[in-house]
């Protein structure tokens, strides 16, 4: 989708101390791969008085970075984003001698699509929805990010100095106005009277129409609920006794004077009980109204900070989905608390439906309770699965200690029993791929099937420290002590003898730690120090999961396969499933108090469903997350 864009930019003037420039580059021609606006706002410190030259290195510095950008992005293999960083990347290499204190920001727009990358001091923010963004805030070393932009967006790019100079609130003000030329009139005046007039300069890109058809986000304040009631009954409570005071009519006598004396004297005390009653229900009253201001004053901090979280949330999360989601998780978390403290309060409440409502899709997170797929117990008598595979959508589970093997059709849970005791008397592990079956036993690896046969026996590996799986008709053990890898390449009537799947000299210890793995074309690799490691024709992979607090998580298992896009890992501890992709990138995760008793889990992304095995149930958890 081609969003309409229109730009506003203002610089001050270069001078002897440094200079800043922006610039903007639309291709003329067809001869491009990718089509879309390229930005950049740059600016560094002067070499002597020679402004020209300044100006022509700022030029120059732009077409290196449009020319490299250009020519890597017909590499449809690079892409965008890699495109746009390494020219970024090249042409700072190149001037960095040349160009003292060089900084700033270069983005590409096209379709709905904004691709980034800021060094130096220099700032990228996103004003969406009455709401400041900011994406990168730079001081050193460069950053790069991507996003999908919305009609209505303002992109603002900007030196740090200019930031620090007029403030957000004051930015904030000028944006919120439709008409980009009023951005320019209040600015333009302001950085000319500065001292340092030659490090400013802004970027202002609108991004759709006039008003883009967003709707600002806001939440209707409301006070604490009125004490009118209580006040009232005390008012009404005053009346009645101020009615009790005696009304007597008096006749004019010669002892009037003496009456009205004696009268006065017997109402005195009761008027003094009243003002003393009238005094303490102040005193009361006084009291009531501070406990309550001082109640107010305490959560309604708390309460707005957790509302502008959220509302922050709901606009990063298709730009920044880890930022999104360490927000809307702090916002449900104040939030909880407040509630747990007995405060009561409209916004409240809405915020907390809210979040419930949108977490899955803001952060990627999905709380579930676990629902039954099937009671193994009632497939055959004192069954209890401790093991559970899965390939192609047939699922197998292995009773360790009353040597059974059981297959389950996911999607119609049809059940059979595939072997009993008879075959397995001392069955280790098991695997499957398709409709083949595999256990792995002290004398070495059996297919069960209509007939049961020992079809790998150990040579130089110990049954008892490896872990098995098959994967395009191949079987592979990793043997843990010997930290290798062997393959078994499959032939017509059964395997091969075993080969070396490591390439020379990738051989590692850290293989000692594995715990888990799942074949796909790859090999993953979960090691008991909470990393994956992923493999490819044998070598070692630069890979890692990014991914917030990932460092302190130990997970449990890990599951894929050449029919998943997803890398699923199990953390026991967390009773949790969190999702990434193949890259590494935090995806979502999925909460449910029954995984906690789990250790094997697998995933069907076409059938929506992640099957887990715990208390010898098959427990199942929809999927949300799948398009």
């Amino acid at each position: 989708m081609d969003l309409k864009l229109t730009s506003v930019k203002v610089v001050g003037n270069p001078d002897e101390r440094g200079w800043t420039q922006i610039y903007e580059y639309v291709p003329e021609n067809d001869d491009v791969w990718v089509r879309g606006r390229l930005y950049a706002l740059l600016g560094g410190k002067s070499h002597g008085d020679n402004i020209s030259l300044q100006l022509t290195t700022g030029k120059e510095i732009f077409s290196k970075i449009q020319n490299y950008f250009y020519s890597n992005s017909k590499n449809e293999d690079v892409g965008v984003f890699s495109s746009l960083k390494q020219a970024v990347e090249r042409v700072i290499d190149e001037y960095l001698q040349k160009a003292a204190g060089l900084g700033g920001c270069v983005f590409f727009v096209t379709g709905d699509l904004v691709y980034l990358s800021v060094w130096g001091e220099c700032s990228f923010y996103l004003y969406r929805r009455g709401l400041m963004i900011p994406i990168v805030k730079n001081e050193v070393g460069i950053k790069t990010a991507s996003g999908r932009l919305v009609s209505g967006d303002r992109i603002f790019a900007c030196t740090n100095v200019f930031c620090r100079e007029f403030g957000e609130g004051m930015i904030k003000a000028a944006l919120e106005n439709r008409d980009l030329n009023y951005f320019v009139e209040t600015f333009a005046p302001l950085v000319h009277e500065k001292s340092d007039f030659y490090r400013m300069g802004v970027l202002v890109v609108k991004v759709g129409g006039e008003d883009g058809g967003v709707e600002k986000l806001g939440f209707k304040i409301k006070g604490v609920k009125s004490t009118g009631g209580f006040r009232n009954r005390i008012v009404r409570l005053i009346d009645k006794l101020i009615s009790r005071i005696s009304e007597r009519k008096i006749s004019i006598t010669s002892d009037t004077l003496d009456y009205e004396t004696k009268s006065k004297r017997k109402n005195a005390p009761l008027v003094g009980v009243i003002l003393l009653f009238l005094l303490a229900v102040s005193i009361v009253f006084g009291v009531k109204q501070r406990q309550e201001r001082i109640y107010r004053e305490n959560y309604e901090a708390r309460l707005d900070r957790a509302i502008h979280e959220y509302q922050e949330a709901e606009s990063l999360f298709e730009i920044d989905r880890n930022r999104a989601r360490e927000l809307v998780m702090s916002s449900r978390e104040l939030s909880n608390a407040l509630k747990d403290e007995g405060v009561e309060d409209d916004r409240l409440e809405k915020l907390i439906l809210d979040i419930n409502g949108n977490i899955g899709r803001i952060a990627g997170i999905y709380e579930q309770e676990a629902r039954l797929f099937l009671d193994l117990t009632l497939v055959s008598s004192g069954y209890y699965g401790d093991l559970l595979k899965m390939s192609g959508g047939r699922m197998i589970v292995l009773d360790t200690k009353g040597k059974r093997l059981v297959g389950v059709d996911l999607a119609t849970k049809r059940t059979e029993v595939i072997a009993g005791p008879d075959y397995l008397s001392d069955a280790i592990d098991a695997t499957n791929y398709l409709k083949r079956s595999f256990v792995l036993s002290l004398d070495g690896i059996r297919e069960v099937g209509d007939e049961v046969e020992l079809i790998i026996k150990p040579d130089s590996w110990d049954p008892r420290s490896v872990l098995i799986g098959a994967f395009g008709g191949n079987m592979y053990v990793l043997d843990k002590q010997a930290g290798v890898i062997w393959r078994y390449p499959g032939v017509r009537l059964g395997f091969s003898e075993k080969q070396e799947w490591l390439v020379s000299g990738a051989s590692e210890s850290l293989l000692k730690g594995a715990t888990s793995w799942a074949i796909d074309g790859s090999i993953w690799i979960l090691t008991n120090d909470g990393r994956v490691r992923k493999y490819s024709l044998g070598s070692p992979q630069n890979f890692s999961l990014e991914f917030l607090g990932s460092e302190d998580v130990v997970f449990d298992s890990l599951f894929t396969s050449e029919e998943l896009d997803y890398l699923y890992l199990l953390d026991r501890e967390s009773r949790r499933v969190v999702v990434f992709d193949k890259s590494g990138k935090y995806f979502g995760e999925y909460l449910s108090q029954k995984l906690g008793d789990s250790n094997y889990f697998v995933i069907s992304e076409g059938e929506r469903k992640m099957v887990f095995l715990a208390d010898s149930k098959l427990w199942e958890i929809e999927l949300k997350h799948i398009n």
